[in-house]
């Protein structure tokens, strides 16, 4: 879904071709790393603690784990490490120099961004979206 919407928003909005395969390639990756992510680890880890925990709680303890450990040590670095390759920032030999640098510059500011949106988002994704629908919704969201 994220791939067809660059893909359009390329060429339509932004009139530009050939369409920039690396840019169609990070949100396809992106967008399969979330699924994989989302759909095979939290959603059923979710399955677990509902009962132990009781729906509040097992929603609370899973957007806290997402938020405090997998979106600023899993999900951001992979992010900002497919958007250096697709835009060419970097060198091989520099790459992780270069990620480490942008990531300590930058994860603050977006962590707060992200934790303003997310957090209602993702009690919301857990609590009463189906687990079918986990990426369309973020996607929406996003």
């Amino acid at each position: 879904m994220s791939s067809a919407g660059e893909a359009y928003v390329h060429v339509e909005v932004n009139k530009a071709r050939p369409i920039a395969i690396r840019i169609v390639w990070q949100y396809a990756y992106v967008g399969a790393f979330q699924y994989s992510l989302y759909n095979h680890m939290l959603k059923p880890l979710y399955g677990v603690m509902k009962p132990k925990m009781g729906i509040p709680g097992a929603t609370g303890a899973i957007v806290a784990a997402d938020q405090l450990f997998v979106a600023p040590f899993v999900y951001f670095p992979t992010f900002l490490a497919i958007k250096m390759w697709s835009e060419n920032k970097t060198s091989a030999g520099e790459f992780y120099g270069t990620l480490k640098t942008l990531w300590n510059d930058t994860v603050f500011e977006t962590m707060r961004a992200l934790w303003i949106v997310w957090v209602p988002a993702q009690m919301f994704n857990f609590w009463v979206v189906p687990r079918h629908l986990t990426i369309p919704f973020m996607n929406i969201v996003g």
